[in-house]
């Protein structure tokens, strides 16, 4: 797990300088995938982002997915301005259980809202909900009982713009 926190900091250390300010964020993920993840804010509300995770118990997985999503609508409640965004994602996970291993790649489309804020007009932040529905392929290994190609995924997820 360490080595996973370190090499994803790398990454990050050789990303973010790269990046125009304000342009790049970093933050994390829960649900599928659960991580750390980097984003790069395009012209026209568009979202390009990679989250990356691991998990090593009895049973360990890796697990990452990179996508771009778009701004299509908007909407307020009170003051509160919302963003409502479609996509698409690649997802890859490796299951390392005692009794099977796999790799498998997922291909999704996304939709999400985000909320952006500010705190004490120090610090630009974005709050959002994804969810993803698509196919998932089994490419290597064995797997349960249960693997199905039918595929959806969501997170709960917050970054920090730099």
């Amino acid at each position: 797990m360490k080595k996973v926190l370190i090499v994803l900091a790398l990454v990050a250390l050789v990303l973010i300088p790269v990046a125009a300010k304000g342009a790049a964020t970093i933050g994390g993920e829960l649900g599928e995938p659960t991580g750390i993840t980097f984003g790069f804010k395009g012209e026209k509300g568009t979202n390009l982002y990679v989250t990356a995770g691991a998990y090593l118990g009895s049973y360990a997985y890796l697990d990452a997915a990179a996508g771009m999503e778009f701004k299509v609508a908007e909407f307020n409640i009170d003051k509160a301005k919302f963003n409502v965004n479609v996509g698409a994602q690649v997802g890859a996970n490796v299951g390392l259980h005692k009794d099977y291993q796999y790799f498998a790649l997922a291909v999704r489309g996304t939709g999400s809202v985000s909320y952006d804020f500010t705190i004490n007009n120090k610090s630009d932040w974005t709050a959002y909900i994804r969810l993803a529905l698509g196919a998932r392929f089994k490419i290597t290994g064995e797997a349960d009982g249960s693997f199905n190609p039918f595929s959806w995924a969501g997170v709960l997820g917050l970054v920090y713009h730099l």
